[in-house]
């Protein structure tokens, strides 16, 4: 994954591997086969929801919500989601 060679320069081995396990387990899941076109503020929502209804903690929660954020900055960055369409744009 292209986001997870920009965290590799940023973060220790250890948290890359938390955070490739977040991405595979959490966010993959979900998001991993819809087009950025498809994305929108309402999926988001219940993406947070869903997550919320596995008990998991707060935390944990904003966590996920950050890495799907870095994710989607980047693909924002690189031009693979025009400026106009992105959620919050």
């Amino acid at each position: 994954m292209e986001w997870e060679k920009k965290k590799a320069n940023e973060v220790s081995p250890l948290t890359l591997e938390w955070y490739r396990e977040i991405a595979e387990k959490k966010i993959l899941p979900v998001w991993g086969t819809k087009r950025l076109a498809d994305f929108s503020h309402t999926g988001f929502d219940a993406f947070k929801a869903g997550l919320l209804e596995q008990k998991l903690a707060p935390r944990t929660v904003n966590i996920v919500l950050m890495r799907l954020r870095e994710m989607l900055r980047l693909a924002h960055q690189r031009e693979y989601w025009p400026r106009t369409g992105a959620p919050g744009s």
